[in-house]
């Protein structure tokens, strides 16, 4: 509980719940009424929510590399102002532990608007079955994030590790461009949270994305304790 009266903390748990839940929630909307009720009258797509669905899965993966950026750039600039930095050393003990927390809470503000559009589409397709759910959105979905998870992390140890804004920048910015180039190959980034781009993946190019982003996060935890104690050490 002491660590949760810590000012930088407690400016990123109020900014999680406000802001970026919030956002998700205009972007979702408003992408459902640009396709369902502007789009879908002239491009002759059938007005169901099936269709919302599906389409702004295809739109909300694009998004979501450009949100990630977003997010890691915001954080970058606040720690290059030393803001971030200097709030979290008054007042704690335990610097490591801020730390981890704070790297903690960016990750998952990264993922915020997989989690809420997946809600939100549950919701808009709870009465369409159990098989129909996990075949098009739950399946998907786990395995987006699970293979853009190293990614979100890389960003957060470029964060810890560089001081200048461009170093932060600049590795953001080129994994974000590999993603959006490779978006529709077969052996793109991580797999756009569709049945489609699912389906077309063959279990072979799932199996060894996987097992490599498995070896990468391995390796990713491997560094992070090493560089959370080198910034503890240049903080005090």
């Amino acid at each position: 509980m002491k660590l949760l009266k810590n000012e930088l903390i407690k400016s990123k748990i109020f900014l999680f719940i406000i802001v970026d839940i919030c956002i998700q929630i205009l972007v979702s909307l408003a992408i459902k009424t640009y396709i369902l009720d502007i789009s879908a009258p002239y491009s002759e797509l059938d007005y169901n929510k099936y269709w919302y669905v599906l389409h702004t899965l295809i739109y909300m993966s694009m998004i979501f590399p450009i949100q990630i950026l977003y997010q890691n750039l915001r954080e970058a600039l606040i720690e290059d102002n030393n803001n971030g930095w200097n709030i979290m050393v008054i007042n704690t003990n335990n610097l490591v532990k801020i730390i981890y927390i704070k790297v903690t809470i960016n990750i998952v503000r990264c993922f915020i608007c997989y989690f809420v559009y997946t809600i939100f589409s549950l919701i808009q397709l709870g009465g369409m079955g159990t098989d129909m759910l996990l075949t098009n959105i739950i399946f998907p979905n786990i395995m987006s994030f699970l293979l853009f998870l190293p990614i979100a992390i890389f960003m957060q140890i470029c964060c810890i590790r560089f001081d200048s804004i461009l170093a932060k920048a600049l590795p953001n910015i080129l994994l974000i461009l590999i993603v959006l180039i490779t978006f529709q190959s077969d052996w793109n980034i991580f797999i756009p949270a569709t049945y489609y781009y699912t389906e077309i993946q063959s279990t072979t190019n799932l199996g060894i994305k996987l097992l490599v982003c498995i070896w990468i996060m391995g390796f990713e935890f491997s560094l992070l304790p090493k560089l959370i104690k080198l910034k503890e050490q240049n903080l005090v």
